[in-house]
């Protein structure tokens, strides 16, 4: 693991950093999935235009559904699992059958 002031670049300064030394994601910081879980008419831009994204997936370079359970901390590591699907996930928003499922956080609206 790295120390905090190694990763920072001469000439920059830290702003912010999140440690992960709870047992939870902290939801002050990260919302899960591609939403901003106060608002969720707010979320990071997917593919609507031509519906192949949604909450659940950006867009259809993807093949991992996001399932909120994908995203934890474990030994204060933020982990955003990739798992192999058995049976396959039928998934609305988007709509499809999907053989892997994907964690996913974000910071939209929580940090600036």
């Amino acid at each position: 693991l790295f120390s905090g002031s190694s990763l920072v670049p001469e000439g920059y300064s830290l702003s912010w950093r999140d440690d992960f030394n709870g047992e939870e994601l902290d939801t002050n910081n990260w919302s899960r999935g591609l939403v901003y879980d106060e608002d969720p008419s707010q979320h990071i831009r997917w593919n609507e235009t031509e519906m192949r994204g949604g909450p659940h997936l950006l867009n259809d370079k993807y093949d991992g559904y996001i399932l909120d359970e994908d995203s934890y901390i474990e030994n204060g590591i933020l982990m955003l699992a990739n798992k192999e699907q058995d049976p396959p996930i039928v998934g609305n928003l988007p709509t499809g059958t999907y053989h892997y499922s994907s964690g996913w956080v974000n910071s939209l609206r929580k940090r600036y």
